[in-house]
Order: structure tokens, then C-alpha cells, then sequence
């Protein structure tokens, strides 16, 4: 056999062997179910993006911001391991976001997370779809940081979801979303509960209202549970066609 014959069918079988790899890494890299853990906060499956399994996890125990090897950051100020991690490239952060816990037992966790995450960088809040882990990605800000975000250029309205002990208020600067109480909040709770369809229509609404606006936060008391914000943060991500696609969390 000639040289120059052989020479293409070894280029041949190694273009595809390429092939071939290209092909399993794509499948790898599509969003592979992972089956959710217990305990985490549970949203409706149509709400959230997939979980990707090549993200960095963390944890939160005793309110202490848990890192995948185990080690544990400081009760307050910065944690330098955690930094250090985001030397890793293509490797979002991601947090378990237990349904019992209150947003006072998170505030820390998600400080210290803030510190080393880039301006436009989200973390993935990884709650239960369907029995799936699902990602809501949303960009922590603490408390400090709204007064700034509130005097930004943009977004314009400034959508704002406060979620409370007696129902949950939607504002902008326009003012409230009336309730059935002007005094009262925008969706009281109903039979003791927060009402989610009744947050679902009225976020829809007030997008048709805003079409330009795709940037909204969520204010929650400290004693409001993780199940509580995962719901108000899904409903606010999916509200008219998901819509509202960066979500700043204040803690």
C-alpha cells in the first residue's frame, strides 16, 4: 500500500475518532438528571434550569458555609478557601438550599459567597424539581448592597418581591401591586399560607406591563423558611416566559 494512501486512511480513522469523542463529550455535557437529595427546598418542575453535576457544591451546617472538600469557613468575615476555588475554571458555584432552614441561619453563608463572586456571576441555589435537582441562579446581594442597586441607572423599575410573615409585596417605583387590602400586602396569605398562583398571575401581569425590564429582586424577612424563597424566586424567574432572567437575592 502506498504511503500517501495509508497516510489518509490513518488521517481518516483519527478524524473519526474525533468525531466520535466530540460526539460523547456534547452528551456528557448536556444537563443529566441528578436525582434531588432529601431535605432540599421543592419548586414546580417547570421552574428553575438543570443542575450541572460539574458544579462546585456547597453546603451550609450550623449555619457555617460547608466547602465540597469539607472544610469549613469562618463563623464571619471572608473565607480564603473559598476564593481560592474560584481560580477553577467552568466551575459554577452551587449551594444546597434546604427547605427548614430561615434566611437568618443563610445571611452568612451568602456573604461570604457574595465576596468572591464576579458582579454578573450567579450562583445556583440547587433546589427539588420533580424529584430533580434544579438550579435557581440568582445573584446574592447583602442588605448594604440595595441601597446602591436601588440608585443604579438600571433596571428601571426596580421590581422588587418582599416576601413576609402575612404575604409577600410586589413593588417598583411605580408603587405597589394593589392588594384586596390597600393596606395590606400585595398577595396576602391564604388559609395561613403564601399564595403562589396568586404571585404567579400578578408577576405575569406586571411583566406585560414592564416588557423591558428582565432584572428583579426578592426581599425576604429573616424568619421567612428556605421552602418560602425558593417558591417566590421560582415564581419570579418564570413569571411571563421567564422574563425577569437575572434575580438579585437580598439576604
Amino acid at each position: 500500500m502506498k504511503k500517501s494512501k495509508m497516510k489518509k486512511m490513518q488521517l481518516s480513522m483519527i478524524a473519526m475518532l474525533a468525531a466520535t469523542s466530540m460526539s460523547f463529550t456534547a452528551a456528557c455535557d448536556r444537563a443529566t438528571p441528578v436525582p434531588a437529595p432529601p431535605g432540599l427546598a421543592v419548586i414546580p418542575a417547570n421552574q428553575g434550569s438543570p443542575y450541572m453535576p460539574r458544579a462546585l457544591l456547597l453546603t451550609i451546617r450550623d449555619r457555617a458555609l460547608v466547602l465540597p472538600s469539607g472544610e469549613v469557613c469562618p463563623a464571619s468575615g471572608a473565607c480564603p478557601a473559598l476564593s481560592a476555588l474560584r481560580g477553577e475554571p467552568a466551575r459554577p458555584l452551587a449551594i444546597d438550599f434546604e427547605a427548614g432552614l430561615l434566611m437568618a441561619e443563610l445571611s452568612q453563608a451568602f456573604d461570604q459567597i457574595a465576596q468572591v463572586l464576579a458582579f454578573n456571576e450567579a450562583l445556583c441555589l440547587r433546589v427539588s424539581g420533580a424529584g430533580m435537582a434544579r438550579c435557581l441562579d440568582v445573584h446574592p446581594r447583602s442588605a448594604e448592597a440595595l441601597g446602591a442597586w436601588m440608585d443604579a441607572e438600571k433596571p428601571l423599575a426596580k421590581i422588587r418581591l418582599m416576601v413576609r410573615a402575612d404575604g409577600m409585596e410586589v413593588v417598583t417605583v411605580r408603587g405597589k401591586i394593589p392588594g384586596p387590602d390597600r393596606y395590606g400586602p400585595s398577595i396576602p396569605t391564604k388559609s395561613g399560607s403564601h399564595d403562589f398562583n396568586l404571585l404567579a398571575s400578578s408577576l405575569a401581569k406586571l411583566a406585560a406591563f414592564l416588557p423591558s425590564e428582565n432584572e428583579a429582586a426578592l426581599l425576604s424577612s429573616p424568619r421567612t423558611t428556605a421552602q418560602t424563597a425558593a417558591r417566590a424566586l421560582g415564581a419570579l424567574g418564570n413569571a411571563s416566559e421567564e422574563q425577569f432572567e437575572k434575580l438579585v437575592f437580598i439576604y
